[in-house]
């Protein structure tokens, strides 16, 4: 457990060392399982409490984070090893050479920061503020650039590849989503009444 959290606090204070220190190791597995689900536990734990305090729904609350929980912890294990798989393969094709397993282990540990988000949630000032939203988009930014770090490391590419290796599916899930977007926008608007095309 010690071992656990001297990981979790070199990722939050020390990442870049930290990460080098990491990539050198094995068997990271298991301990990046459990930074994995502690971080979901607690964004599903807060998501189901801003749940029960918008409703007010008291009866029953307990259920309800649980619930939001447990399907938080399913989620993020999923996208995880999603996520690792997707930039193993784009680090490969740019010139990378490392172990996927490596990879998977080291962007578990960069969603250490998520963890921060508990405390924050516990401050009654923040609770229903924008502050709430700056700072999950900040640990958002934070993880990003901690996944840009575990490619370098992992896979002995150069800084810019390395931002490149994680920005490009990220570009591409942008684009698609704009896409689909532009797609539906489209054709909600050509079912308008009095619509015409122009030839």
């Amino acid at each position: 457990m010690s071992e656990l959290f001297d990981i979790v606090y070199g990722m939050v204070f020390q990442p870049a060392v930290t990460l080098r220190r990491l990539a050198q190791s094995q068997s990271l597995l298991g301990k990046a399982v459990a930074v994995v689900v502690l971080v979901a536990v607690v964004e599903g734990a807060v998501v189901g409490a801003d749940w029960v305090t918008g409703t007010g729904e008291r009866s029953g609350s307990s259920g309800v984070v649980a619930a939001s929980a447990t399907l938080a912890v399913v989620w993020r294990l999923a996208t995880w090893f999603a996520v690792a798989g997707i930039l193993d393969l784009v680090a490969e094709s740019f010139g990378g050479n490392g172990r996927g397993l490596t990879l998977l282990s080291l962007l578990g540990f960069c969603q250490a920061p998520g963890l921060l988000l508990g405390p924050v949630a516990l401050i009654p000032a923040f609770a229903g503020s924008g502050v709430r939203t700056v700072v999950t988009l900040a640990l958002g930014v934070w993880v990003a650039v901690l996944a840009v770090i575990a490619v370098r490391e992992s896979h002995s590419l150069s800084g810019g590849r390395s931002a490149a290796a994680v920005l490009l599916p990220l570009a591409v899930v942008i684009l698609l989503a704009l896409g689909s977007l532009a797609i539906i926008g489209a054709a909600a608007i050509m079912k308008f009444p009095g619509f015409t095309s122009f030839k």
